[in-house]
This record gives C-alpha cells, sequence and structure tokens, in this order.
C-alpha cells in the first residue's frame, strides 16, 4: 500500500514537471533574435553595388574660323590662307553675229558670208578649227594666232544645190578645248527653167523664102 502511494506520487510529480516543462517550451523566444535595424543593415550588406561608369565627355565644338584680310584663324590658333572663290573664266573671242540669215536665195547660186570676230583676252587667241555640219558648207579661217584686241574673219559659204529652208551649224574650236557655235540659215527656192535662146539662122531662112 505505501508502495503504490509512493509510485502515484511519483507520477502526479512527473506529470507537473512535464506540464512546467512545455509551458516554458511555449513561452520561451526563439534562440537567435534579429532586431530590424540588424536585418536591414544584413539586407544592405547584401545588395551588390554596381560600379560608377564613368560617361564619355565630348570635346568642345570647335570655333568656327575667324579671320581677317590675307589669312584665317584655325581653332587651335595656327594660320590659314583665305580662299577667294573661283571667278568664272574670261571669255576670249567676241563674234559679230551669231546666227546669219540668208533670206531667200535662187538654187543652184552659192552665197557667202563673213563672221567677224574679235580677241578680247588677255592672252593670244588662237583657230584650232571650224567644222561645218554638212559638206553643203564651207568654212575657211585662218588660224592665228591673234593677239589681244586683234580681229580676224571666218567665212562661210552655201551651195544652195537642194531648194527649201536651211540651218546649219559650224563649230568654232579656239585656245585648245574650248568652242564657239554660229549658224547660217535662209530658203531656197527653185528658179525657173530658163528658155532656149533662140536661132537667128532658121528665122533668117525663113525669110528669105
Amino acid at each position: 500500500m505505501y508502495t503504490t502511494i509512493i509510485a502515484l506520487a511519483a507520477i502526479i510529480t512527473l506529470n507537473a514537471q512535464q506540464q512546467v516543462v512545455l509551458k516554458n517550451v511555449a513561452n520561451a523566444e526563439p534562440t537567435t533574435k534579429f532586431s530590424k535595424s540588424k536585418v536591414k543593415k544584413s539586407a544592405k550588406s547584401d545588395v551588390q553595388t554596381a560600379p560608377a561608369v564613368a560617361m564619355p565627355v565630348q570635346a568642345p565644338a570647335k570655333p568656327a574660323l575667324t579671320g581677317h584680310e590675307g589669312h584665317n584663324h584655325d581653332a587651335n590658333g595656327g594660320h590659314q590662307l583665305a580662299v577667294a572663290p573661283a571667278s568664272a573664266a574670261d571669255e576670249t573671242i567676241a563674234i559679230n553675229e551669231l546666227n546669219h540669215n540668208f533670206g531667200k536665195i535662187p538654187q543652184g547660186k552659192p552665197v557667202t558670208f563673213d563672221f567677224s570676230f574679235t580677241n578680247i583676252g588677255s592672252t593670244e587667241l588662237k583657230i584650232e578649227n571650224v567644222q561645218a555640219s554638212c559638206g553643203c558648207t564651207t568654212p575657211t579661217w585662218k588660224a592665228g594666232p591673234y593677239k589681244p584686241k586683234e580681229t580676224g574673219l571666218i567665212n562661210v559659204g552655201y551651195n544652195a544645190a537642194a531648194a527649201g529652208p536651211f540651218t546649219k551649224t559650224i563649230t568654232i574650236t579656239y585656245n585648245g578645248t574650248m568652242s564657239k557655235a554660229i549658224t547660217i540659215s535662209g530658203e531656197v527656192y527653185a528658179a525657173p527653167a530658163t528658155p532656149a535662146p533662140e536661132n537667128k539662122g532658121i528665122q533668117m531662112l525663113k525669110n528669105s523664102q
């Protein structure tokens, strides 16, 4: 009987101790506790910051060239020769008439015209060639050279072989590769046929009979 009482007391005591332990476990705080500040600090330490990228620095625009008489200044303060705009080439030859009209001319009667020219340049003028557009037009000329202000002639002939209106071009080549064109024009009409001359011998024979 006494032994049974002692056993029951031991069981009750064990149960009480277990309940206390369970209660302490339930109310106990985690062994590892981090404050909000520590968590934030740890999170920040885990974030890697990308290295700063250096932005390219644009070179300042070079100022426009400034200058004064004779030369310009570049962006570095050096000197550059001023370039003048190219001027038009001076005309060398002046022709008194670029287009000549013969008017109406009879068929088969050749006509001619003298084109007069003057060297208005500052150097000598040389006529290299004068070329007509067809064989019915014949130019004649002297090559020169012609001194400044000196004049010359280009004679152009037309044979008037074909009836009808005509326009012919003559190209003058001078001083190497320079050229100028002149033209002749007109209208050729067919001339009436000329009657055969009277045979006076036959008439005298008739009168004698």
